[in-house]
Protein backbone atom coordinates (compact mmCIF):
# COMPACT_ATOMS: atom_id res chain seq x y z
CA UNK A 1 0.00 0.00 0.00
CA UNK A 2 1.29 3.94 -0.81
CA UNK A 3 1.19 6.63 1.17
CA UNK A 4 -0.99 8.75 -1.12
CA UNK A 5 -2.73 12.48 -1.10
CA UNK A 6 -3.76 14.76 -3.30
CA UNK A 7 -1.61 18.11 -4.60
CA UNK A 8 -4.52 20.20 -4.35
CA UNK A 9 -4.01 22.94 -1.85
CA UNK A 10 -0.49 23.05 -2.13
CA UNK A 11 -0.60 23.33 -6.02
CA UNK A 12 -3.14 25.95 -5.54
CA UNK A 13 -0.68 27.66 -3.46
CA UNK A 14 2.18 27.02 -4.73
CA UNK A 15 2.42 25.11 -8.11
CA UNK A 16 1.76 21.22 -9.02
CA UNK A 17 5.51 20.78 -9.78
CA UNK A 18 6.09 22.37 -5.97
CA UNK A 19 3.71 20.27 -4.60
CA UNK A 20 4.84 17.21 -5.88
CA UNK A 21 8.29 18.20 -4.20
CA UNK A 22 6.82 19.00 -1.16
CA UNK A 23 4.48 15.63 -0.93
CA UNK A 24 7.71 13.36 -1.47
CA UNK A 25 9.96 15.67 1.07
CA UNK A 26 6.82 15.07 3.55
CA UNK A 27 7.12 11.45 3.24
CA UNK A 28 4.26 10.47 1.04
CA UNK A 29 5.25 7.67 -1.53
CA UNK A 30 2.54 8.70 -4.10
CA UNK A 31 0.12 11.28 -5.12
CA UNK A 32 -3.35 12.16 -6.63
CA UNK A 33 -2.49 14.46 -9.49
CA UNK A 34 -5.32 17.23 -8.66
CA UNK A 35 -6.55 18.81 -11.96
CA UNK A 36 -9.52 20.77 -10.78
CA UNK A 37 -7.88 23.75 -11.71
CA UNK A 38 -8.47 23.12 -15.45
CA UNK A 39 -11.60 24.54 -15.19
CA UNK A 40 -10.25 27.89 -15.22
CA UNK A 41 -9.11 28.84 -18.87
CA UNK A 42 -5.56 30.25 -17.23
CA UNK A 43 -4.88 27.06 -15.90
CA UNK A 44 -1.26 26.14 -17.61
CA UNK A 45 -2.15 22.82 -18.37
CA UNK A 46 -4.87 24.12 -20.96
CA UNK A 47 -1.85 25.81 -23.00
CA UNK A 48 -0.96 24.21 -26.49
CA UNK A 49 2.72 22.87 -24.36
CA UNK A 50 0.53 21.18 -21.75
CA UNK A 51 2.22 18.12 -22.78
CA UNK A 52 5.51 19.40 -21.80
CA UNK A 53 4.60 20.88 -18.67
CA UNK A 54 3.20 16.93 -18.06
CA UNK A 55 6.62 15.47 -19.13
CA UNK A 56 8.57 17.86 -16.43
CA UNK A 57 5.87 17.00 -13.90
CA UNK A 58 6.65 13.28 -14.34
CA UNK A 59 10.49 14.03 -14.28
CA UNK A 60 10.39 16.34 -10.78
CA UNK A 61 8.13 12.97 -9.28
CA UNK A 62 10.76 10.49 -10.50
CA UNK A 63 13.59 12.72 -9.17
CA UNK A 64 11.75 12.78 -5.88
CA UNK A 65 10.82 9.31 -5.71
CA UNK A 66 7.26 9.64 -5.79
CA UNK A 67 4.56 8.00 -7.94
CA UNK A 68 1.44 8.99 -9.43
CA UNK A 69 -1.18 6.43 -8.68
CA UNK A 70 -4.45 8.32 -9.86
CA UNK A 71 -5.69 11.45 -10.82
CA UNK A 72 -9.12 13.64 -10.75
CA UNK A 73 -9.78 15.53 -13.88
CA UNK A 74 -11.28 18.89 -13.48
CA UNK A 75 -14.96 19.49 -11.99
CA UNK A 76 -17.68 19.98 -12.30
CA UNK A 77 -18.03 17.93 -15.91
CA UNK A 78 -21.23 19.41 -16.44
CA UNK A 79 -23.76 22.12 -16.35
CA UNK A 80 -26.55 23.86 -18.16
CA UNK A 81 -24.41 25.15 -20.55
CA UNK A 82 -24.14 23.15 -23.48
CA UNK A 83 -20.77 25.12 -24.52
CA UNK A 84 -19.28 24.62 -20.95
CA UNK A 85 -19.79 20.83 -21.46
CA UNK A 86 -18.45 20.63 -24.75
CA UNK A 87 -15.27 22.74 -23.14
CA UNK A 88 -15.42 20.53 -20.14
CA UNK A 89 -15.35 17.35 -21.92
CA UNK A 90 -11.96 18.39 -24.10
CA UNK A 91 -10.38 19.14 -21.03
CA UNK A 92 -11.48 15.84 -18.99
CA UNK A 93 -9.86 13.93 -22.16
CA UNK A 94 -6.77 16.45 -22.01
CA UNK A 95 -6.76 15.84 -17.72
CA UNK A 96 -6.46 12.21 -18.91
CA UNK A 97 -3.79 12.68 -21.47
CA UNK A 98 -1.87 14.33 -18.65
CA UNK A 99 -2.47 12.03 -15.92
CA UNK A 100 -1.33 9.27 -17.89
CA UNK A 101 2.11 10.77 -18.90
CA UNK A 102 2.43 11.00 -15.50
CA UNK A 103 1.84 7.47 -14.93
CA UNK A 104 -1.30 7.35 -13.50
CA UNK A 105 -3.67 4.33 -13.83
CA UNK A 106 -6.41 5.51 -12.86
CA UNK A 107 -8.44 8.76 -13.06
CA UNK A 108 -11.43 9.92 -11.35
CA UNK A 109 -14.06 11.54 -13.41
CA UNK A 110 -16.98 13.28 -11.53
CA UNK A 111 -20.33 12.32 -13.45
CA UNK A 112 -22.98 14.78 -14.93
CA UNK A 113 -25.00 15.64 -11.65
CA UNK A 114 -26.17 19.61 -13.06
CA UNK A 115 -30.29 18.32 -12.92
CA UNK A 116 -32.12 17.65 -9.68
CA UNK A 117 -31.31 14.33 -8.96
CA UNK A 118 -34.75 13.18 -7.67
CA UNK A 119 -36.69 14.52 -10.52
CA UNK A 120 -34.18 13.17 -13.05
CA UNK A 121 -33.60 10.13 -12.20
CA UNK A 122 -33.71 8.20 -15.19
CA UNK A 123 -31.93 11.57 -17.56
CA UNK A 124 -29.19 11.84 -15.58
CA UNK A 125 -28.42 7.74 -15.68
CA UNK A 126 -28.81 7.60 -19.44
CA UNK A 127 -26.62 11.12 -19.82
CA UNK A 128 -23.62 9.52 -17.37
CA UNK A 129 -24.20 6.48 -19.62
CA UNK A 130 -23.68 8.26 -22.86
CA UNK A 131 -20.75 10.55 -20.95
CA UNK A 132 -18.56 7.60 -19.73
CA UNK A 133 -18.93 5.36 -22.98
CA UNK A 134 -17.69 8.40 -24.86
CA UNK A 135 -14.33 8.35 -22.79
CA UNK A 136 -13.82 4.52 -23.57
CA UNK A 137 -11.44 5.46 -26.90
CA UNK A 138 -9.75 7.56 -24.40
CA UNK A 139 -8.58 5.44 -21.71
CA UNK A 140 -7.51 3.04 -24.54
CA UNK A 141 -5.47 5.94 -26.05
CA UNK A 142 -3.75 6.59 -23.15
CA UNK A 143 -3.88 3.29 -21.43
CA UNK A 144 -5.93 4.85 -18.63
CA UNK A 145 -9.69 3.65 -16.60
CA UNK A 146 -11.57 6.12 -15.28
CA UNK A 147 -13.19 5.71 -11.85
CA UNK A 148 -16.26 7.08 -10.80
CA UNK A 149 -16.76 9.07 -7.51
CA UNK A 150 -20.08 9.30 -5.81
CA UNK A 151 -21.12 12.51 -5.84
CA UNK A 152 -23.65 14.01 -3.65
CA UNK A 153 -26.47 16.91 -4.03
CA UNK A 154 -27.51 19.56 -1.42
CA UNK A 155 -31.87 20.52 -1.03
Amino acid sequence: MLVSTQTEYLAEKFSQECAIRMLADAGYEAFDLSLFSMINDEDPLNGDDYRAKAEQLRKTADACGIVCNQAHAPFPSSQADERFNKKMFSRIVRAMEIASILGAKHIVVHPVQHLYYPENVRALRDMNRTFYRALEPYCEAFGIRVALENMFQGD
